[in-house]
């Protein structure tokens, strides 16, 4: 071989390893890039300003680091100076004296009471244990008109547990307890030993007997003058459910649906004819078009302090303090009575106002751009709440009803049937609504079941 087919032969050599090594770096950019959009997708997701702020959150716990730097020192934790304790106080049902007859120290009997100290004590009794108890139901036929019946002796349609059993279960439910759990404390306290299925089965009868609770409270939501929506995810089966709720002052409906979209919105609450308190999801647009809508304020002035931190432009922290002025404002107007027209007018120069800053939203950067596109769309049902008395500026309500849901999917992790589904949304349905009016949730009960 020549001394030019040698130098031939090593430059393919070098090129025939440079492409593998291309290669490998390709493959290598490529897995970077996936790893890259991977971690913005969870970034977007804790830094997500629709979302209320969490300890998950790191723009979140970057302000409260802000804050907590620049504290002037001034401000403790800890109650106020001179703030009046709450110590709860018993009252006694009952009294029970505590006497000694001799010296504990020489055990004699020459003694002589001077005073008395009294301590309120409270105690719970113990447990029960189960009891079996055989129901016999008579039949009888009428000679007159041949009609069959008999006393049911308002036992439960369908199981061997009365109310009693059912209560309970259903009460050991509502703390969020497994079904592993309710087995365990029915075995430990009241010495009835079941199993998960049993469980299961109390809880549907238990549900059964609840419909026609859950059916009224869904009568009085679609019947309501102001109703607040929202929805969060649930999964049933593996498969991916959306748990919704609309909530008014004094009552809560959840509905578990395998879709997030408009359907769900029409199968339910399409005759709602009131005002609806929502976010910006488009659902709620689409259904509620006709409706008066109250855009949740709430949403807006965090997603407006997300792009007040994110905005390389400084005059996108100017307008998120001119925007939460405006909304503070409103809030004192309506702590005022005024007249409608009155009320109409001062609208109408909020909304002026929002107008001068979505303008000037529109002159910044692409992030600023973006959030007044979607100042501009909410912008005529931002200020609804100051029209009509009533009617919240913020979606807080439902956010704190739809909690109830998001703690229950912590701990029971995810539905398993469409029956579980129906279950869940008719106990929290039932569990929320007596929450929202104070009511004693086992007197409640015991009117139903």
């Amino acid at each position: 071989m020549t001394d030019y087919e040698k130098i031939i032969s090593e430059l393919r050599q070098e090129i025939k390893q440079s492409r593998q090594e291309n290669k490998r770096l390709q493959l290598l950019v490529n897995d970077l890039i996936k790893s890259n959009d991977e971690l913005k997708q969870k970034l977007a997701y804790y830094e997500n300003p629709h979302s209320p702020p969490s300890q998950n959150s790191l723009s979140w716990k970057k302000q409260k680091q802000e804050k907590r730097e620049n504290r002037d020192g001034k401000s403790n934790r800890g109650g106020i100076a001179g703030h009046r304790g709450a110590t709860q106080i018993f009252a006694p049902q009952k009294t029970t004296h505590h006497r000694l007859s001799a010296c504990p120290k020489c055990n004699g009997t020459n003694i002589t009471q001077i005073k008395t100290k009294k301590r309120i004590m409270v105690s719970i009794p113990p447990p029960q244990q189960h009891v079996v108890t055989e129901h016999v139901l008579h039949r009888y036929n009428c000679q007159t008109c041949h009609v069959t019946f008999q006393n049911d002796g308002n036992l439960p349609p369908t199981g061997n547990f009365d109310g009693s059993v059912i209560k309970s279960v259903v009460n050991m439910f509502s703390k969020r307890m497994p079904y592993d759990t309710i087995r365990a404390s029915l075995q430990e306290q009241n010495g009835l030993h079941i199993t998960n299925t049993t469980v299961q089965s109390i809880l549907q009868t238990g549900q059964m007997l609840l419909e026609p609770f859950h059916e009224e409270i869904r009568h009085k939501i679609r019947t309501s003058d102001v109703a607040g929506f929202d929805e969060t995810g649930y999964s049933v089966d593996g498969k991916s459910a959306w748990m919704w709720v609309a909530r008014t002052d004094t009552e809560a409906q959840y509905v578990l649906e395998y879709s997030r979209g408009a359907k769900i919105l029409k199968k339910h609450w399409k005759r709602f004819k009131g005002v609806v308190v929502s976010d910006g999801w488009k659902p709620y647009v689409t259904v509620f078009c006709k409706n008066k809508r109250q855009r949740c304020t709430a949403h807006l002035q965090r997603e407006s302090r997300d792009v007040a931190h994110k905005s390389k432009d400084a005059s996108a922290v100017v307008l998120y303090g001119e925007f939460s002025e405006i909304f503070s404002d409103a809030r004192i107007y309506c702590t005022l009575n005024h007249k409608k027209m009155q009320r109409i007018t001062y609208a109408s120069y909020l909304s002026g106002k929002t107008d001068g800053i979505i303008k000037r939203y529109m002159d910044g950067d692409d992030v600023m751009v973006s959030f007044g596109k979607k100042l501009q769309i909410a912008q005529n049902s931002l200020f609804t709440f100051v029209i009509y008395p009533g009617v919240p500026p913020t979606n807080n309500n439902t956010e704190c009803s739809i909690r109830k849901c998001v703690m229950q999917r912590n701990v029971r992790g995810q539905a398993k049937s469409n029956a579980g589904m129906r279950m869940l949304s008719v106990f929290l349905t039932c569990f929320e609504t007596w929450r929202i009016r104070g009511q004693n949730m086992l007197s409640e009960m015991a009117k139903y079941i």
